[in-house]
């Protein structure tokens, strides 16, 4: 019935998402200005360095497994001691 009001509160959410974006790409810009793209460079290197990590690979493993499973392997470790 009131259909219209739906499209009104869409356009605001994506007016708002397109202001935060472009203030998010304007904040990068400075810092990329301030910093320096030497800088920059060098921490996303060790950012993609530290994705790669044996234990962040193992982090991942784990969170793909069941919760229960992990906690009943947990559970018999536990017991072995």
């Amino acid at each position: 019935m009131f259909g219209f009001f739906k499209k009104s509160k869409e356009k605001a959410k994506a007016e708002k998402s397109a202001a935060v974006r472009a203030e998010a790409m304007e904040n990068m810009r400075g810092a990329r200005a301030r910093l320096g793209d030497e800088t920059i460079q060098q921490m996303a290197a060790a950012l993609r360095e530290r994705e790669n990590s044996p234990v962040k690979k193992a982090e991942q493993e784990i969170k793909k497994y069941d919760k229960g499973r992990i906690a009943d392997n947990i559970k018999a470790m536990m017991d072995d001691k």
